[in-house]
């Protein structure tokens, strides 16, 4: 996985270049025009993933991507800005999308399982004899996240009834810039400020005696450069 975002695959033997994958911004602006669902995303998801995409590739100490394959040799795996792929070197075809739906993710580092787990769910099979399923796991890292994702065959269960089961999206350590926000302000908070955009600059009046931590917020993500070079697409 190269720094100008190709996956070359090379032959061991021959050393000769067997297949190159462009998974550059370039390539996803095309697909972005296409009719191709799997490619295709919604405008504000897709502004907001170039957005972190170019942020990716101006960061200086950002964790590099990488590729790995499976047990056979037939699949390569890797992360993009739509999620991980799952391609079939053999058929050069996409086969999957893995973490397309989490779009507040930038996966980056990969690795895969693929035994059977020491402790599994199993079933019973005719006589009784209790079956254990193998269970190909994906765990990765993502860009400014302070947290590991799996994937696997299983799906979170969605229970509003039981606060235990499905995702623990709380027990995250907050990142420096979150520590910061939920800070307490240091002086007054300020009655107004001004946006400049391309099309003009928008003078916003703000309301800290009515919604001060909110006003406490957007400050700071101000002072932190967090609204610069956003698209957004409406006012």
């Amino acid at each position: 996985y190269g720094r100008d975002r190709f996956v070359r695959v090379c032959s061991v033997l021959t050393g000769k270049l067997r297949r190159a994958y462009d998974e550059s911004l370039h390539v996803f602006n095309e697909l972005q025009k296409s009719d191709n669902p799997a490619y295709k995303l919604e405008a504000i998801d897709f502004g907001r993933r170039m957005a972190v995409e170019k942020e990716l590739n101006n960061a200086e100490n950002a964790p590099p991507s990488n590729a790995v394959f499976d047990e056979s040799g037939h699949f390569i795996l890797y992360a993009t800005m739509l999620g991980i792929k799952i391609v079939n070197l053999e058929t050069n075809r996409l086969l999957r999308i893995l973490g397309k739906v989490e779009h507040t993710e930038r996966f980056l580092t990969i690795s895969l399982y693929q035994d059977k787990p020491k402790v599994a769910a199993s079933y019973q099979v005719g006589g009784g004899k209790s079956v254990v399923q193998e269970d190909p796991t994906i765990a990765c890292a993502a860009f400014k996240k302070q947290r590991f994702y799996l994937f696997s065959k299983r799906e979170p269960e969605d229970n509003d009834a039981d606060s235990s089961v499905g995702r623990d999206v709380f027990n995250e350590r907050p990142s420096r810039v979150e520590a910061v926000v939920t800070a307490p302000a240091a002086g007054t908070l300020g009655t107004g400020c001004v946006l400049h955009t391309t099309m003009g600059d928008i003078h916003i009046k703000l309301f800290p005696q009515e919604c001060p931590k909110t006003i406490e917020n957007f400050s700071t993500h101000c002072r932190h450069g967090y609204y610069n070079g956003l698209i957004f697409h409406r006012v």
